[in-house]
């Protein structure tokens, strides 16, 4: 299966900034979508802490379900250290390639589409 895609996140018409996070990386055979929860304290570092954290651990050979968990428990650990940060959360949708098919994950409202 040879995958060759684009990522592109815009503000919206609503937020002044833009709190999504995306990683498309084809060589890995990993897309993750984040999208910081809108109106809520640091949206923007809850999905940029999301991705970095799936990314680390799928790269130490950790599956995509754990991977995911892990990235929760480093966004509350990033809450303990930065009380100021209280109630920043994250959506999550990923996709990757295993061999010949795909896995899908996610946490809640976001989606993928074929």
């Amino acid at each position: 299966m040879n995958i060759h895609s684009l990522g592109v996140s815009e503000t919206g018409h609503v937020r002044l900034n833009n709190e999504d996070a995306i990683l498309a990386d084809d060589k890995r055979g990993l897309w993750v979508v984040a999208d910081g929860m809108g109106g809520h304290a640091a949206g923007e570092i809850a999905s940029q802490l999301a991705i970095d954290t799936v990314l680390a651990e799928i790269d130490n050979g950790v599956a995509l379900i754990p991977a995911i968990g892990q990235a929760q428990q480093t966004i509350l650990a990033d809450v303990e250290q930065h009380p100021e940060r209280k109630g920043m959360g994250s959506t999550l949708v990923a996709v990757r390639q295993r061999r010949s098919s795909l896995e899908l994950a996610w946490v809640g409202d976001s989606r993928v589409y074929q």
